[in-house]
């Protein structure tokens, strides 16, 4: 529970003389109450009165700081009956009960106070509220619509068709989506932009990763590495831009025009204009040649050159095996023959004709 507690105090900043594992489980093991434990103890209590409205205040003096503890225990609804007892700080359970009580109850404090502080910012934000005043009186100053009517989007809309006509008929292109849809067709529609924002999301965040380690990689030389400082500032400048997230939604859909469906070339009109940059007026110079052909990589020294293969021929070649064709085997050192091949061996009594296919016995 040691570190538990202390990790606690360190998301809670404290940063005093309890802030080392030593420290708090000498003051929590020992036996009369120290007075850093008090400290301690004082400190959390303080800063959750702080956060909330809280009748007890707990001071550092030993003489009152038993009494002090309890009424306020009790005040925040204690749960651990070991702090709640009148022996709260004998044993080295009940101070880690306590001081584990009390943090959580700071976090717990601060944790909701950011949240109602960021509410209210969203919502009762005097700043936010003032510039939605001016926005709204700059739409209704344009379009000539009194601030005092009861349906201000139905004056806006008959405003902005009066505005609408007054235009050429081809100065805005006819919508993309002609057609009305149902409210499960807009629910399907709102979550396949959901997933096509979150697949475009990992693209982005594929190219921004790609484009950090090209960035990263300009500065692996010697040259460069005393310039690491000057490529960063103008890069991150630049970097901050780069967001992952997209901001598509279903308004997009309603506002797409027929003129999305008209694909500019990139190397030429108005895209060119956009994709100009110093870069693509740098010549790269002459490059000497690297190499690393297998054409031009030598053998290794024990690998044998290549031969193309030959037939074998059977013509003429001694010791072999061969067919007895008019051939005849004699024995008392007779002899076998036939055609292309020879053998003589002595050999025993009988023979082999081939041409009649018989065996003589003498």
């Amino acid at each position: 529970m040691e570190h538990s507690i202390l990790e606690a105090l360190q998301s809670l900043e404290y940063n005093g003389e309890l802030c080392s594992y030593a420290t708090l489980k000498e003051a929590v093991y020992e036996k009369n109450v120290p007075q850093s434990f008090r400290n301690l103890v004082v400190w959390l209590a303080s800063h959750i009165k702080m956060d909330i409205d809280l009748k007890e205040n707990v001071s550092g003096d030993p003489a009152t700081f038993d009494l002090d503890v309890k009424g306020l225990v009790r005040e925040l609804g204690c749960p651990y009956t070991e702090v709640i007892q009148s022996n709260r700080f004998e044993t080295a359970e009940s101070r880690l009960f306590l001081l584990d009580f009390l943090a959580s109850e700071l976090q717990a404090c601060r944790m909701t106070k950011d949240h109602i502080k960021d509410q209210n910012q969203m919502e009762h934000s005097q700043e936010n509220s003032s510039i939605l005043t001016i926005c709204v009186q700059t739409i209704f100053n344009v379009l000539k619509i009194s601030m005092n009517t009861t349906q201000p989007f139905v004056a806006i809309e008959t405003s902005l068709k009066k505005l609408l006509s007054t235009l050429p008929n081809d100065y805005i292109p006819p919508p993309l989506l002609k057609k009305s849809l149902s409210q499960n067709q807009w629910d399907l529609v709102s979550k396949i932009n959901d997933g096509l924002c979150q697949e475009y999301r990992l693209r982005r965040e594929l190219l921004i990763k790609r484009v950090d380690v090209t960035i990263q990689s300009f500065t692996w030389t010697e040259k460069m590495k005393k310039k690491v400082d000057e490529v960063s500032e103008s890069f991150n400048s630049i970097r901050s831009a780069l967001q992952p997230h997209s901001l598509t939604s279903i308004a997009d859909v309603l506002a797409a025009r027929t003129d999305l469906c008209t694909i500019e070339r990139t190397s030429s009109g108005k895209a060119r204009d956009s994709l100009k940059c110093a870069i693509n007026k740098h010549m790269i110079g002459a490059v000497p040649d690297r190499g690393g052909r297998a054409s031009s990589i030598p053998p290794p020294p024990d690998m044998p050159m290549f031969k193309p293969r030959t037939p074998d021929s059977a013509a003429d070649h001694r010791g072999g095996h061969q067919e007895p064709v008019r051939g005849s085997f004699r024995g008392r050192g007779g002899s076998w023959r036939g055609r292309g091949a020879s053998d003589s061996h002595r050999g025993s009594r009988g023979g082999y004709s081939g041409k009649e296919d018989k065996i003589y016995y003498s």
